[in-house]
């Protein structure tokens, strides 16, 4: 995960959380959200479970595949409703031996 650095806690020291805002606002504009992840669907399985804390129940996913096996199966996925908690989502796909099924993930909300 690629992290960018948030708005400085404090407001003790006015100067450097203007600037902090300011480049917060800079890196939005440019499109850096700390809002995707890589993630590689289990191989022999029907399921793969994800765990990270920016994951909440009405968080949205968007999967881009990175292989040809990966596209291959993206019609097959889903997530059920049943299927999410906080910081936690598991996603339903096809079953097959293939160990590279990598997507780039974003979430949404």
């Amino acid at each position: 995960m690629s992290e960018f650095p948030g708005i400085t806690a404090s407001t003790a020291n006015t100067p450097l959380f203007l600037r902090d805002v300011l480049e917060f606002s800079r890196r939005v504009m440019q499109g850096k959200l700390n809002n995707t992840a890589l993630w590689t669907l289990a191989a022999n399985a029907s399921s793969t479970t994800f765990t990270d804390a920016r994951i909440g129940l009405e968080t949205a996913l968007h999967w881009s595949p990175t292989t040809s096996n990966a596209a291959a199966i993206v019609d097959t996925m889903y997530v059920s409703e049943s299927g999410r908690v906080n910081n936690q989502v598991t996603i339903s796909h096809a079953n097959n031996s293939n160990t590279d099924k990598t997507y780039r993930i974003t979430f949404h909300g």
